[in-house]
């Protein structure tokens, strides 16, 4: 074997000690829990619901509710209830703008409870049966409370059950129509909304609230509504004030006193907290830490390969360096026909 083919051994042998080698684990993304899933996370802000749903009855009843002042509700993010026996002298003062024209489109369940909150009951059935529903809003300005946000003692009456406060109510027109894509796509009007040329029967006005035709003369001038575009459309809900607590007593009647941060002590003059370890996290893309099995298995899979390795360059080596030669023995140099006699000449004698 020449010293080619000893090499040729040497890499063979390499290319079997790193096929030998143990795969790594292929990186997975990790599983995230149902709750933990991107589905419907953006919402529309739940504190500005709109009212086109709403029975004109309710509507009505909110709007003379807050000619009078402001309306505490009941709030729990799918109801909004109004609640008359709490009341306020603050009143609402009306900011006039330019008409403003938006169209909602909603075609799924998860929208239908993001875009109408207050609706998912009343229109679910609605929604399933057309495929779509359809609000296009005409705005042409908002009542906002007047002055600075109220206090606690701001309301008076029967509070107890008064979650948050309508801070601003958007007014102006609206319709509320379910239909087919096909249905919705034609046939719209200089006012961009309220078309009803080309429209199929399949299409249904669910719900109407002022006329988009009086809208049209709203300017940033106005100190009212246009006559037939005072609708309300969305409300702004803030948090009901609460008083604060009182301090806890003791049984002889006297202020107990913190001892975690004694009268007279403010939090500039406190010693620093001794900071403590942080929970582990809860980050579910956290690498999580190997195990010393899964260490040792580490360990040993580079162990292996280095030493087939070293195998087996040796081995290429040794080969290439021997020198043992596997062909036929070369004949000897021929002697000019003298065969094996061997000349012996005299001494002195030279030619």
């Amino acid at each position: 074997m020449n010293r080619v083919q000893g090499l040729i051994v040497g890499v063979v042998a390499c290319l079997i000690a790193f096929g030998c080698a143990p795969t790594p684990p292929m990186v997975q993304a990790p599983k995230l829990q149902d709750e933990q899933q991107a589905t419907s996370r953006v919402r529309a802000n739940p504190l500005q619901p709109l009212l086109v749903e709403w029975p004109a009855a309710e509507r009505a009843r909110l709007e003379s509710r807050a000619l009078r002042g402001l309306v505490a509700v009941h709030y729990d993010g799918s109801r909004l209830e109004v609640l008359p026996t709490c009341t306020s002298p603050h009143h609402y003062g009306y900011v006039s703008s330019n008409l403003h024209r938006d169209r909602i489109v909603i075609e799924s369940r998860d929208e239908l409870g993001a875009k109408l909150p207050l609706s998912v009951a009343s229109l679910g059935g609605k929604l399933a049966q057309h495929g779509r529903l359809v609000v296009d809003l005409a705005i042409v300005g908002a009542f906002t409370v007047d002055g600075a946000p109220p206090k606690p003692e701001d309301f008076e009456g029967d509070c107890d059950r008064a979650t948050h406060y309508v801070a601003g109510i958007t007014a102006g027109a609206f319709e509320l129509r379910s239909g087919s894509s096909a249905t919705m796509s034609g046939g719209a009007t200089a006012a961009g909304i309220g078309a009803e040329a080309g429209r199929e029967r399949s299409e249904e006005l669910l719900s109407r609230g002022g006329d988009v035709r009086a809208c049209e003369t709203a300017s940033r001038d106005d100190e009212y509504p246009p006559n037939g575009c005072g609708a309300l459309l969305r409300v702004e809900l803030s948090r009901f004030p609460r008083p604060a607590l009182p301090a806890p007593t003791d049984a002889a009647g006297m202020a107990a006193v913190d001892t975690a941060n004694p009268v007279g002590e403010t939090a500039l003059s406190r010693e620093p907290a001794t900071p403590t370890e942080p929970p582990p996290s809860q980050d579910p893309f956290a690498p999580t830490p190997s195990s010393p099995s899964s260490a040792e298995g580490d360990v040993w899979g580079f162990i292996i390969p280095g030493s087939l390795l070293v195998v087996g360059l040796t081995l290429g080596v040794i080969l290439a360096v021997t020198k043992k030669d596997d062909g036929p023995e070369r004949e000897p140099a021929p002697t000019g026909g003298l065969g094996n006699t061997t000349l012996r000449m005299p001494m002195g004698v030279s030619f």
